[in-house]
């Protein structure tokens, strides 16, 4: 395979099973590209795990490389081995585990009650069966949740594990497919680690959730907060895994159970793409710790590190599109999306027409992803949908983002939580992953797809960004100087109180400088008036928000 000369990043949204279309999808895109940057959060954080340990393999040429990306895709692909991936273990787990996924198992009490009706063909002794059976299956079921409860608890809320600990190649449960396969994809033969990534050239980022904080984090993550549990990390990864982490991390001085969390340089991304993959009760979410500093403290005593459960990344975002992103792009970045089929839409045997992507700039600039449901079960989805994914779906309207992604279409049988998928469906998700990379691939890049012209390519999307940015750098501007020629900031930089955040010595003659000189620039300046006019729709704004993304150390 010949390198690229093009360069993208990469962003793919979560969706469990639905990441089998992944794989594909890179491979086509990866013809052309170079990766860069790639992210995303739940089954798209394995997925960008594997494409960016083949791009580092493919540098270094060690390891499978971008080809090697097939062979994963394959090993989906075949009979069984979807759902071999994910093993509950232990009687409780493995029961709720089997009536979650073949709920209609509940029924054959009735069924037998039936039959002993029918048998006895006696109305008094029937009803007397009947009720004991019935009051038995009660106390039965409600101690069984019971007890499925508590092992659900003590598993991290989650019936899988996703491994099962010792070596990777002893088990193909999830974690430890997904560690071999990194593994084989890079050709390292310790751990791959986001250091590893980062000396290529390759910026991985991914998202999970801390339940306990109730935010996103995105990894790397280099604030020194996070503890880890060598022994308690063991059930969910690979022990090779963890050897390593310990060879890279030191014990807490005051409590020498727990083991900071070795640096973005030392951690592995099999970690955090496992811990951007726990799917509430289907995975169990992954025990990290951290100090609580809202607690007291007794008698000056050092606070004891807590649990924090890291959880399905797509929680908070199911899909980080704006990783990676810049108002004026040296290289687009592409985005992988999942959508439902609408009403009236099936299924084509042809998977080209089961992936979209809009020709021209107007094309899904109304679009809105709809959310049908109806009774109180679907209602209170909706209400999760809307909070889940309002940034997302508000963020894919938008001129310069919505020309950049490609959204291919699910049925209800395909990928979610489908974990028994037949062969012929599987193939024909890999094939639609396969269409989903064409399309970027040949239509962003050349204009062309199947002699249809498209308006939407690369030098159609600079156009985009540039007038979209300098209108927001209008606004912006206007907006900063109309607060800062007020007589209030004025006095505050001629006084010389300390605020914080204070100017290193000299710099605040130099800022009250500076300061003149926008004022008096942005007085002459008449963008305003040049940029507004034809600007692209619906129009974005600039706001301040967290930086999740680099989330560096509060105030001393």
């Amino acid at each position: 395979m010949s390198e690229p000369q093009l360069e993208c990043d990469l962003v793919m949204k979560g969706g469990v099973t639905s990441g089998i279309v992944y794989p594909m999808a890179m491979l086509e895109l990866g013809k052309s590209y170079r990766f860069r940057g790639v992210g995303g959060t739940s089954a798209g954080a394995m997925a960008a795990a594997f494409v960016a340990a083949a791009q580092y393999g493919q540098l270094k040429t060690t390891g499978t490389g971008i080809n090697g990306l097939e062979r994963a895709s394959q090993y989906l692909g075949a009979k069984g081995n979807l759902s071999k991936l994910f093993r509950a273990h232990g009687f409780w787990l493995r029961l709720g585990f089997l009536l979650a996924r073949k709920p209609t198992l509940l029924i054959l009490p009735a069924l037998l009650l039936f039959g002993l009706g029918l048998y006895f063909r006696d109305y008094q002794v029937t009803v007397k069966i009947a009720a004991a059976s019935l009051i038995a299956a009660f106390l039965t079921v409600v101690s069984g949740v019971r007890l499925v409860l508590d092992a659900l608890k003590v598993n991290g809320y989650g019936f899988c594990r996703g491994s099962a600990g010792g070596s990777s190649k002893d088990s193909p449960e999830l974690t430890d497919w997904l560690h071999r396969t990194i593994q084989e994809l890079s050709g390292e033969s310790l751990p791959l680690t986001f250091g590893n990534l980062e000396s290529s050239g390759v910026d991985l980022k991914l998202v999970t959730t801390n339940l306990h904080h109730g935010r996103p984090y995105t990894f790397p993550y280099d604030r020194d907060a996070l503890f880890y549990k060598s022994e308690e990390l063991r059930r969910y990864f690979p022990g090779e895994v963890i050897q390593f982490m310990d060879g890279k991390s030191t014990p807490d001085e005051k409590f020498p159970e727990f083991r900071k969390l070795p640096n973005s340089a030392a951690l592995p991304i099999v970690v955090i793409a496992r811990a951007s993959g726990s799917f509430p009760l289907l995975l169990s979410a992954i025990p990290f710790y951290a100090v609580p500093y809202d607690k007291k403290a007794n008698d000056g005593k050092q606070l004891r590190p807590e649990l924090c459960l890291f959880s399905d990344g797509g929680i908070c975002s199911n899909f980080p599109f704006h990783f990676f992103d810049a108002p004026i792009p040296s290289r687009p970045t592409f985005g992988l999306n999942l959508e439902n089929f609408g009403p009236g839409r099936e299924p084509s045997k042809n998977q080209q027409e089961n992936v979209y992507r809009p020709a021209t700039n107007a094309a899904r600039s109304t679009y809105e992803n709809w959310c049908r449901f109806e009774g109180l079960p679907g209602f209170l989805g909706a209400i999760f949908n809307a909070a889940q994914n309002w940034r997302d779906n508000g963020l894919l309207r938008l001129p310069g983002y919505r020309d950049r992604v490609s959204p291919w279409y699910m049925a209800p049988s395909e990928g979610g939580l489908n974990l028994d998928m037949p062969v012929e469906v599987i193939e024909g998700l890999r094939e639609r992953g396969a269409a989903a990379g064409r399309k970027l691939r040949d239509e962003f890049a050349t204009g062309r797809s199947q002699d249809r012209k498209f308006q939407t390519t690369w030098r159609n999307h600079c156009w985009v960004r540039y007038r979209t940015a300098m209108n927001l750098l209008s606004e912006t501007l206007e907006s900063v100087t109309k607060g800062l020629d007020q007589a209030s900031y004025r006095e505050l930089l001629n006084q010389t109180e300390e605020h914080g955040y204070d100017f290193n010595a000299g710099d605040l003659e130099k800022a009250k400088g500076l300061t003149e000189e926008l004022i008096q620039f942005a007085s002459q300046w008449d963008g305003h008036k040049v940029f507004r006019t034809g600007v692209p729709r619906p129009r974005p704004r600039l706001a301040i928000s967290p930086d999740l993304i680099k989330d560096e150390n509060g105030d001393d």
